[in-house]
């Protein structure tokens, strides 16, 4: 390309090399720069104008047309998690945000559990200050206790006592408490925390894990074929207490 620079009649090519190379230096920088601040790559021809599905919308219309979130689709099993305050005095919680994270058979693995912990409550600041607590597995005849362990506050009334008094065995491990009627206990120490919004997401090692219906314990590491942690030694004629249990029963 070449631009007349020259007077009528006449072409000065000199001219034209000397404006048209800056010219072409500009539309390459002005490409560069365009390609170097793309908020996403080229996509192939076919794919250009496609766009991506509207998450935020078709979630809002699913709600409104009656369809249930993801996590209202399952039951969860209902632990309690046991802690002790600086005074070494028990408290107890109802926890359904608790997950398996790893349970590997081999002896040098390392077992954990997920714990979510509702803020500023009493089993918090316990397990964030302690470190340590007794997750105890429920059965379904412990649904009545979902009002005094899950619905008021280890801040205003002392759980263990009104466990004993309702006529609830309580052991000890150390000194943490334990419902002695429940299907299964891990001691679990903090190796984490995680914000999770309303709820802070512990991660928990495994340290032991007994069955109160059994006279013996086993720790983390001697884990048999079919003993997974709390899923092991249930007792005789118990079920597991899960969500979906207490919603048909009135306690959710």
């Amino acid at each position: 390309l070449l631009v007349d620079m020259g007077p009528p009649g006449k072409r000065c090519q000199g001219h034209g090399v000397a404006v048209v190379v800056p010219l072409l230096l500009t539309a390459a920088v002005a490409a560069w720069l365009a390609l170097a601040t793309a908020k996403a790559p080229l996509l192939p021809r076919r794919l250009r104008g496609v766009r991506a599905p509207r998450v935020r919308g078709l979630a809002a219309r699913a709600v409104g047309d009656g369809a249930k979130a993801p996590w209202e689709l399952v039951s969860s099993p209902v632990y309690s998690v046991s802690t002790r305050d600086a005074e070494h005095r028990g408290n107890m919680n109802i926890a359904t945000y608790v997950s398996a994270a790893s349970l590997a058979k081999t002896p040098d693995a390392k077992k954990c559990y997920s714990v979510a912990l509702f803020k500023d409550t009493k089993t918090h600041l316990n397990a964030k200050r302690d470190g340590e607590i007794l997750l105890q597995l429920l059965a379904r005849r412990h649904s009545p206790l979902v009002t005094l362990l899950g619905k008021q506050s280890g801040k205003d009334i002392d759980k263990v006592e009104t466990l004993n008094n309702q006529g609830f065995q309580i052991e000890w491990r150390g000194d943490l408490p334990y419902i002695n009627s429940c299907l299964a206990v891990a001691r679990l120490t903090n190796i984490g925390w995680l914000d999770a919004g309303d709820h802070e997401l512990g991660l928990f090692k495994v340290e032991e894990w007994f069955s109160p219906s059994h006279s013996s314990s086993s720790p983390a590491e001697d884990d048999d074929e079919g003993s997974t942690g709390l899923a092991a030694g249930s007792a005789a004629g118990s079920e597991v207490l899960d969500t979906a249990y207490l919603k048909e029963a009135g306690f959710l």
